[in-house]
């Protein structure tokens, strides 16, 4: 019989492989956010830094501290699934279905993972740092990422710029003249292209699905009143990003309903939480409403 721990271990990191591989949001995450001992919590850790003063020469230094502590948030993403696979008395077998079983659901977990990051992110823009706008060409594009490339800067955002774009807005950067695209593509710590169908203002995420119920081909959708976006340009250190799995594992041969062995999947998360000193550091372009 197949050894249930390795091949739960085996499951978790098919999880964590094509999560880390595949998530255009996974760029977000950082250790700054600790799964806490409570289950289904997290912990961040927060500066709290006073002004400074000036040194006075009776009185010595000014008063005041930085004061480092933790803030224990509950997760905006909690999401699960099963899997079912025949029974298997071979191991390598089982591990090979689990693979094959497993492949369709992890690009759903992954997709809608990156919809309600994409989404939270962009609500945590300042209203200055948000545009509607829709591209004619790419020296629109070019023009507009440079406003946003100025407008980032004055608001002393200097550094881990990441470029997050559709496939039009960068296949139109491309197509210019290539000293024009790497002048201001050259501004960014990195880029990423990101799909229309995970890339809005804001989506819904859909609760208590029935079994059997695969009218959704996902467990989300655009909300009425978002618009897609063109474009976000997010500073690293302006938001806090985590996810963790938990997996458990019914072997065929304990299974009371079912000649089968069950993984149960479920992966909760911190879609993106924003610094409140850092939120300059967070910049929209999305389309704008055409009547």
């Amino acid at each position: 019989m197949a050894n249930n721990i390795q091949i739960a271990e085996l499951f978790t990191n098919l999880v964590d492989e094509k999560y880390k591989a595949t998530a255009k949001s996974a760029i977000f995450e950082n250790n700054a956010v600790e799964v806490g001992k409570n289950y289904g919590k997290f912990h961040i850790m927060k500066v709290d830094t006073d002004g400074i003063g000036t040194y006075d020469k009776a009185n010595g230094y000014a008063e005041g501290a930085t004061t480092v502590g933790y803030e224990e948030v509950t997760p905006d993403i909690d999401l699960s699934a099963k899997i079912v696979i025949d029974y298997y008395e071979n191991e390598e077998a089982l591990a090979k279905a689990c693979a094959l079983g497993s492949n369709d659901i992890l690009d759903k977990l992954v997709k809608e993972i990156d919809a309600i990051r994409f989404a939270k992110i962009a609500s945590l823009a300042k209203t200055t740092n948000v545009v509607s706008e829709n591209f004619a060409n790419g020296e629109a594009v070019i023009k507009s990422l440079r406003k946003a490339i100025n407008h980032m800067d004055n608001e002393r955002v200097y550094n881990d710029k990441i470029l997050l774009a559709t496939p039009e807005v960068y296949g139109a950067l491309e197509d210019m003249d290539s000293y024009k695209s790497q002048k201001v593509l050259g501004n960014f710590a990195g880029t990423v292209k990101v799909t229309p169908d995970v890339f809005y203002t804001g989506v819904n995420i859909f609760t208590g699905r029935k079994v059997g119920d695969t009218a959704a081909k996902f467990n989300y959708a655009k909300k009425a009143d978002a618009s897609n976006i063109n474009f976000m340009i997010v500073s690293k250190a302006s938001i806090l990003a985590k996810t963790a799995n938990r997996i458990k594992m019914i072997d065929a041969s304990v299974n009371q309903n079912l000649d089968a062995h069950v993984f149960a999947l479920r992966t909760y998360g911190l879609s993106a939480y924003g610094l409140e000193n850092k939120v300059e550091g967070i910049y929209v372009s999305h389309e704008k409403a055409t009547n």
